[in-house]
């Protein structure tokens, strides 16, 4: 079945995969647009689906040299097997801490905590200046009038 999908096609659906639109593949792969649509709708047809992320999964079952990106076993994409069960690897370590993440906060919730940091950070440099300034005069008050 994917023995008869080309190099082109094979490459494009990779790309298509990594959820890259058709003018960005066409660039990479210095072909039009229009050709890369051609290459993904023929090797839909030769897979048996209708998109691209269905595509890419089945093209990474049958070819692990064409693996997809992490995280599209939660979105839902029709995968037989993740790349874990296929190698045999087990999901403990890094991936599970990663994978254990809460989700990213929101952009008005990172540029309030940016400016909170901000903040903080300016009061503490503040505070340093004024002990310092402080304490030299301090310093200088009490020091021997021949240090001076």
């Amino acid at each position: 079945m994917t023995d008869k999908l080309t190099p082109k096609e094979k490459e494009c659906l990779h790309l298509a995969g990594r959820r890259l639109s058709d003018a960005e593949i066409a660039q990479r792969l210095e072909m039009s647009p229009r050709t890369v649509g051609n290459h993904l709708a023929r090797a839909y047809s030769k897979l048996g689906v209708h998109d691209r992320i269905r595509a890419a999964a089945k093209l990474s079952n049958l070819h692990p040299e064409y693996p997809l990106p992490i995280g599209y076993e939660d979105e839902g994409a029709s995968l037989s097997q993740s790349s874990a069960q296929r190698t045999g690897a087990n999901g403990g370590g890094l991936a599970a801490a990663f994978a254990n993440l809460p989700p990213p906060p929101s952009r008005m919730m990172r540029v309030f905590l940016i400016l909170a940091v901000a903040t903080g950070v300016a009061f503490v440099f503040a505070g340093v200046t004024v002990i310092m300034s402080v304490s030299s005069e301090r310093a200088s008050t009490f020091a021997p009038e021949n240090a001076r």
